[in-house]
Formats: structure tokens, C-alpha cells, sequence
């Protein structure tokens, strides 16, 4: 889930002459978003996938088209402080997301 939310986000924020990631298919959009929002309502969401949806919320023009999703909508109001240090060498074992991830917190 965490790995197909950050595929979406950034595909939108970012060139994918920078990411690689093509433009993605709609209804795998809405399936994602969908799934999270029962995640979220079932409140299966950990802490982490609570700290990157709170960090995908300063880009609040994205998820306007997911607004039918009212769980989801709520937990991006709900900010959280990203962590100061996370495990960079799990973060490494998680493809791009986790590139991503290292390079703007400081694990020093």
C-alpha cells in the first residue's frame, strides 16, 4: 500500500523524465485510494503510512480528485511530524520510494 501510494504521489509531483514512472492507469488510481480509505476506516494504517500520507498533504491539489474517499480525506488533515531518523538500510530495500525517503531525512 505505502509503496503504491508513493508511486502515485510522485508520478503527479514529479516529471517522470526524473522518476521513470509513467503516466498511471485511472481506475489503478482510484483502486489504490480506495484501498487505502478502508485501510484507513479499518484502521489498519501503521505510523509510518500515517507520516508519509501527512507529508503527501502539503501537495493538498493532488488528492482533491479523491474526495469521495472521506476516510482518507480526513487522515490528510490529520498532520503528523515526519520521523527524524528512519532505518535507512530497510528504506534502501524499498526501491524508489525508499531513495526517496533517505534522501530528504537526515539519518545522521
Amino acid at each position: 500500500m505505502k509503496r503504491a501510494l508513493f508511486l502515485l504521489w510522485y508520478s503527479k509531483i514529479e516529471p517522470s523524465i526524473y522518476t521513470g514512472i509513467g503516466e498511471l492507469d485511472k481506475d489503478s488510481e482510484e483502486e489504490i485510494i480506495r484501498l487505502l480509505n478502508m485501510r484507513i476506516k479499518d484502521k489498519i494504517a501503521d505510523d509510518e503510512l500515517d507520516w508519509m500520507i501527512s507529508y503527501y498533504s502539503n501537495w493538498d491539489y493532488f488528492f482533491d480528485e479523491f474526495n469521495q474517499s472521506v476516510e482518507f480525506q480526513n487522515k490528510l488533515k490529520n498532520r503528523v511530524k515526519l520521523p527524524s531518523i528512519i532505518d535507512p538500510v530497510k528504506m534502501g530495500q524499498r526501491g524508489q520510494m525508499g531513495f526517496y525517503w533517505n534522501s530528504i531525512i537526515d539519518n545522521k
